[in-house]
């Protein structure tokens, strides 16, 4: 299945397994990823990061802040 071109939200993308999923899936799969992060400055780091190591990922992860143990 080609997944180019779509959007995918992960959660957890600021760090470890989902971090490597949103570099994975922005720079190899052309996908738009909303990073789910509980710290949009830690989130912002970890995309800044992806950046630098695969600039097929530019402009293609997009952080939101997310925390799935709270309701708000």
């Amino acid at each position: 299945m080609d997944i180019r071109d779509r959007i995918v939200v992960v959660t957890g993308g600021g760090n470890g397994i989902g971090k490597a999923l949103c570099k994975i899936l922005a720079a190899e799969h052309g996908c738009h990823v909303f990073m789910g992060s509980r710290s949009m400055e830690k989130g912002a780091e970890a995309v800044k990061s992806i950046e630098a190591e695969e600039p097929k990922a530019k402009d293609k992860i997009q952080v939101v802040q997310l925390d799935v143990q709270s309701a708000e």
